[in-house]
């Protein structure tokens, strides 16, 4: 994904997204999708148009399902059916998505994240709980605005948008595995993060902080 590479010029930071997955609300008395947006990235404004993309299509196939509906009596399972196929679409899209995002390096041993606090100054990094884990760039080791944070912030960002979007599906086993595999993705980002924090302890404070990473390894 161009997103992901650190080198390339960074675009406009916000920008107002009007979309329908996401960032407009669905007024069920007049079926029409209403609000003034909301502003995002242009990147989670991209991923946002590819998420219309699909709702536009499982719609119109909604749509042609009910038009050749003879009677009222079913029309609830074609429903159903229809809302459990977007969201076995919506899953299926995701984990080729997080198979994409976790080919592509978010982090580089020569070019260190660069932290918005000292590391020298505030311990040890404490890995953060499962509600933490999908709230993203926050607390004591969040990232700086660094360039060279592009990569790993634009990963994290994705997979906890992703991960929040999936909190509010129905529960079934293909939810459950992608949240599954969320939480792994983003535990590994956790774990590059505590290496880069640890390391620069060490290079900050040299002789004065031993510090095992081997549970991070």
């Amino acid at each position: 994904m161009a997103s992901l590479n650190p080198f390339r010029p960074s675009r406009a930071k916000q920008c107002r997204c009007k979309c329908k997955s996401h960032c407009l609300v669905f007024n069920a008395s007049t079926e029409l999708y209403e609000g003034d947006g909301k502003m995002v990235s242009r990147s989670t404004r991209d991923n946002h148009a590819k998420d219309d993309k699909l709702l536009a299509t499982l719609e119109q196939g909604a749509s042609q399902n009910r038009t050749r509906h003879d009677g009222p009596s079913r029309a609830p399972t074609v429903q159903t059916d229809t809302q459990l196929d977007r969201q076995r679409n919506w899953i299926r899209l995701c984990e080729e998505e997080i198979l994409l995002l976790s080919e592509f390096p978010v982090s580089d041993p020569m070019h260190p994240l660069e932290f918005a606090n000292n590391p020298s100054d505030h311990g040890e990094y404490i890995p953060p709980t499962p509600t933490e884990l999908v709230q993203p760039n926050r607390g004591t080791f969040a990232l700086s605005g660094s360039r060279a944070n592009t990569s790993f912030l634009t990963a994290e960002y994705r997979l906890c948008e992703l991960a929040t979007t999936l909190s509010t599906m129905e529960r079934s086993d293909e939810a459950e595995a992608l949240a599954v595999r969320l939480h792994e993705e983003l535990s590994f980002l956790s774990q590059q993060k505590a290496v880069h924090w640890a390391q620069q302890r060490i290079h900050i404070q040299p002789g004065r902080i031993v510090v095992n990473t081997g549970d991070f390894l």
